[in-house]
């Protein structure tokens, strides 16, 4: 089946940046020394788990089905390990350890090790192995070595260097100060890896890293929401929400099995957050649970179906994020709403099931609150849309300026003044409500300020 996202140009999924830094504690202790399970299988987890088996819910059927039917699964290792510590039968730990005796997938390696216990002891050899190699700089990679250096330590302290340089020296000192002055975003497949690494450091360390970009990880949850196209995507196995992409073609399904996946996971880190229970209301509609045999492994890991959830509908509909230089909107929370996100230095829309680019001279586009536009090439536009509420505030966007520049705004009947444009090259002004309204642009000077 073609799909109505093909053959358009669009826009990686970023995401976004702001955040004052917290201080790592005096004396922090990355020392292992917790049982078998320590990867995501908290006590708590897995009695849910084994609840949920018991019952005979949906998800476990699902996951059931594809196990016992010898479905192939593209993450072996992963899934026959959580079947196994589901169900307690331990030849299906056998099954996983014998695939993983030939994996170069660390990250599975040592799910299954620490899963496994003790059929996986014939692992430790490699996993160690692995974890002396280079230093990985991807959040992938990262993820990986944190869930091996967990996983693997024999005696507390023997992992605790490489576990130290991550916490400490990765993420504090090298992307912590980049997501703050907004040089650094992380792309959308890193944020399942962000979510495995947040789990697998608070179960065992206490340690949050959320508590070193605050305002980031709460804007996440919404940020999350709005990255998705309205329209979802139909499949034979179950209904897709496609977030925003950049490369041409269809829509990847396992992009948007990761990232529905990476949802989840991040709403089991700080479930009773407002934010989080808007993601959780949008997660759990039953025609979105992931069926197929890469998603179902991780729908049943993660999802909590008695977890309360707040209705998404009452989520805000606009995003911007002037440290990072990103926008998203959406109209309403509608399959047929109108999008808009300007994100990684591009903007794109997306109405009646299409998207495309937004070039400049395109005309102003009305979206909720906001009014959006590429700046024009006379940088000169007008302002007519009616307001949906006669005094309702509206703010127009115009992005494609210069980054941190002063520019002056002029408007019929008001005062000229001056705004900056943020790291990503948006100017944001409001404008007056339901009325026909020519505005300049005009760059500040060098030297005016």
């Amino acid at each position: 089946m073609r799909s109505l996202y093909c053959r358009v140009p669009a826009v990686a999924f970023v995401l976004l940046t702001l955040i004052p830094i917290a201080m790592p504690a005096a004396g922090e202790d990355l020392a292992v020394y917790s049982e078998h399970p320590r990867l995501f299988l908290t006590a708590r987890r897995l009695r849910l788990l084994r609840r949920e088996r018991d019952r005979q819910s949906m998800r476990w059927q699902q996951f059931h089905s594809l196990i016992a039917g010898k479905a192939a699964t593209p993450e072996k290792g992963f899934a026959y390990a959580l079947y196994a510590q589901v169900t307690q039968q331990p030849e299906y730990c056998r099954e996983a350890v014998s695939w993983a005796q030939t994996s170069t997938s660390l990250r599975q390696l040592a799910i299954v090790y620490d899963w496994c216990q003790p059929d996986a002891v014939v692992l430790l050899p490699r996993i160690r192995q692995m974890i002396q190699a280079p230093r990985p700089s991807d959040l992938d990679g990262i993820r990986s070595l944190a869930l091996a250096a967990i996983a693997a330590s024999g005696q507390p302290h023997e992992f605790e260097p490489e576990l130290k340089w991550i916490v400490q020296t990765w993420w504090r000192k090298q992307q912590v100060p980049g997501i703050d002055a907004g040089t650094r975003t992380m792309g959308r497949s890193d944020a399942y890896a962000l979510a495995e690494l947040w789990h697998a450091l608070s179960d065992n360390f206490h340690i949050e890293i959320s508590d070193d970009l605050p305002a980031w990880f709460k804007q996440l949850p919404v940020l999350r929401l709005l990255q998705y196209y309205p329209a979802p995507m139909e499949t034979p196995e179950n209904q897709y929400r496609i977030p925003a992409y950049a490369e041409d073609g269809d829509p990847d399904i396992a992009a948007a099995t990761y990232a529905r996946a990476a949802d989840l996971a991040l709403v089991a880190t700080e479930p009773n957050a407002q934010g989080m229970q808007f993601l959780q209301g949008w997660l759990m509609h039953d025609q979105f649970m992931l069926r197929s045999a890469l998603g179902a492994p991780y729908e049943f890991l993660w999802a909590n179906p008695y977890q309360p959830g707040l209705s998404y509908y009452y989520a805000p509909l606009l995003l911007h994020d002037a440290a990072g230089g990103h926008l998203l909107v959406r109209s309403s929370w509608d399959d047929d709403a109108g999008w808009f996100g300007f994100l990684d230095g591009h903007g794109q829309a997306f109405t009646a099931g299409t998207r495309k680019d937004v070039k400049p001279d395109t005309s102003p586009t009305r979206l909720g609150p906001a009014v959006i536009l590429a700046v024009p090439q006379s940088m000169k536009f007008v302002s007519d849309l009616p307001a949906t509420e006669p005094d309702a505030p509206v703010t127009a966007f115009v992005f494609g300026l210069k980054p941190h520049t002063a520019y002056f705004v002029e408007m019929d009947h008001r005062e000229m003044a001056e705004y900056d444009a943020d790291s990503g090259g948006i100017l944001a002004f409001n404008l007056p409500p339901g009325q026909r309204v020519n505005v300049r642009l005009r760059e500040v000077a060098a030297g005016r300020r």
